[in-house]
């Protein structure tokens, strides 16, 4: 889900190899950023996070 909502017909998908999950924004214990972690890694699926946040723990 991209939001605010995004009109995705201005990019280009990229032939670039690289499955991947993202996870962008403001890293804070609401996001549940490590949950998606957790997540990504129970699956064996890559993610990446970008992002700033005060929280130590989440980096």
């Amino acid at each position: 889900m991209v939001h605010p909502p995004v009109d995705v017909a201005r990019f280009s998908t990229s032939t670039r190899g690289g499955d991947y999950y993202l996870c962008a924004g403001q890293i804070t214990p609401y996001k549940k950023v490590e949950l998606a972690v957790q997540a990504c890694s129970r699956l064996g699926v890559k993610l990446k996070v970008a992002g700033s946040g005060a929280s130590e723990r989440l980096r």
